[in-house]
């Protein structure tokens, strides 16, 4: 049995359905909201021994991504919630796996999302220190199943196609690697199964330059004339080298070339996000 904390995130749901053999419980927002409300944790404590069997590992996919969002709020979904879980883990036995992003590791920045999950990161590492089963799991940029968040670089690039408006973007040295998300819950699975460490990047080692991935995608639907590169400073935090992050690397081949993929994806998610798709809904 399976406690999933953040059933509405796609890499969630399609864990979920990558494990038909697996029983799983899902809370929902409603839940995290009265477990936050409660000091003493008492009401994750009843909602966990409500459960028909008790969980063997508890997922934590809850997160605020935008880091423009309140802080307070980043802080409670982020921090406290998953402080909550791994406290009850410690006297009840379960294990614990929660969710980050693998630009936590770089090191402080004025970034409130990721200082939440740099502060997540070190309470799994005390957890485990004191023998809880836990396990951090980093992420690189996810894509596919789903249309893309509005504040993250694709979302603003597919807006940009939808409305035909310039995208500013600054000069694109930025480093990152994209996953599928089909391709990240396979691997996700094999970490499931052998739980290798208690702080784990997944990379397949195939970093992309934003410039490239953002001349790829306007080139593939023929409006390179969208793309201002340059236009903006880039942000102070934002990785303009491939960083020397410890990573378990895995096979190229379970995942997919990430250029061809998100430019597939992004063509995928224009259609669905078009004037013409919305008015024949």
């Amino acid at each position: 049995m399976h406690l999933i904390i953040g059933g509405s995130s796609r890499i969630a749901q399609r864990f979920i359905a990558s494990n038909p053999q697996e029983q799983f419980v899902v809370a929902n927002r409603l839940n995290v909201e009265l477990w936050l409300s409660d000091p003493d944790r008492s009401e994750f404590e009843r909602f966990v021994e409500s459960m028909p069997v008790a969980p063997k590992n508890v997922h934590l996919f809850a997160a605020v991504t935008d880091s423009r969002s309140n802080v307070e709020l980043i802080n409670a979904i982020n921090v406290a919630l998953p402080r909550t879980v791994l406290e009850l883990a410690e006297t009840n036995g379960f294990a614990v796996t929660t969710y980050g992003t693998a630009l936590e590791s770089l090191g402080p920045t004025s970034n409130p999302y990721l200082e939440s999950k740099r502060a997540v990161a070190q309470l799994v590492d005390d957890a485990a220190n004191s023998g809880v089963d836990a396990m951090h799991v980093r992420f690189h940029t996810v894509y596919g199943a789903a249309l893309p968040q509005p504040h993250m670089f694709l979302g603003q690039i597919l807006d940009a196609l939808v409305h035909e408006t310039p995208f500013d973007m600054s000069s694109g040295e930025q480093i990152r690697e994209y996953h599928h998300v089909d391709d990240l819950v396979e691997a996700l699975n094999i970490l499931m199964a052998t739980r290798p460490s208690r702080l784990v990047t997944i990379s397949h080692g195939m970093p992309v330059q934003l410039r490239v991935l953002a001349e790829s995608i306007f080139s593939s639907f023929d409006r390179i004339d969208l793309l201002n590169i340059g236009a903006i400073a880039a942000a102070p935090e934002e990785v303009s080298q491939a960083a020397e992050i410890p990573a378990l690397e895995f096979s190229s081949g379970i995942f997919r070339e990430p250029i061809s993929g998100v430019v597939d994806y992004m063509h995928q998610a224009f259609a669905l996000k078009s004037p013409l798709h919305e008015r024949n809904e």
